[in-house]
């Protein structure tokens, strides 16, 4: 059975299906070989799953008094050089939209996790999530941009330049987060695939 049809065929309301993916890709995860790495303080968890040979770490959390789950991704360089030898965590904090964003703490502050995948931000530069979902944070899914492209890569955005930054509905994952982690983990799709899946295609 298709990695894509695993994940359709997990149903249930939004909060369950989401669950419900997040388990079959630990599933999928181990018996691909990744190992995983758990850390638990404060009410808090983090499942770490890694390999050695693969550029990209998921990092499951959960928490015990908000019963909240999510996932986020890094590349295995952040990773290694700096949760692989610390007790450092990943925690999430609430958005004014809404959204749940990755952060870190680093020398007493809290980060974006975003942040980690550059050396440096330079003056008039952000992070935009390329494929519009804030949840991934590996260098495939992040990019530094000025604010006025970083505007125009949403799907409310009605600017249009003609460049990479102009906001395209194929690469928009935030629904079909998995196809994601079917190019980037699972090496099961290309990118171009995923893209022609999300838009209501098929996959051969």
């Amino acid at each position: 059975m298709r990695f894509v049809d695993m994940f359709e065929a997990v149903k249930g309301t939004a909060k369950e299906k989401l669950v419900g993916q997040i388990s079959l890709t630990e599933k999928l995860l181990i018996e691909k070989g990744y190992s995983c790495t758990e850390r638990f303080s404060h009410g808090t968890c983090n499942w770490f799953y890694h390999k050695y040979d693969e550029p990209v770490v998921l990092v499951v959390y959960y928490s015990t008094y908000s019963r909240l789950v999510s996932f986020t991704t890094v590349d295995k360089v952040v990773y290694d050089e700096f949760f692989a030898d610390t007790k450092k965590k990943v925690a999430f904090t609430g958005r004014a939209d809404g959204k749940l964003k990755a952060i870190v703490s680093m020398n007493g502050t809290y980060v974006p996790l975003a942040h980690l995948a550059f050396d440096c931000i330079p003056a008039g530069y952000c992070v935009d999530h390329i494929i519009n979902d804030i949840r991934f944070n590996d260098s495939s899914a992040v990019r530094l941009a000025t604010s006025e492209q970083n505007s125009r890569n949403r799907s409310c955005s009605k600017k249009v330049a003609g460049d990479d930054f102009d906001y395209d509905a194929s690469r928009d994952f935030r629904e079909k987060w998995w196809l994601v982690l079917c190019v980037t983990m699972f090496h099961e799709l290309t990118w171009e695939q995923a893209k022609e899946y999300n838009m209501g295609g098929d996959v051969e």
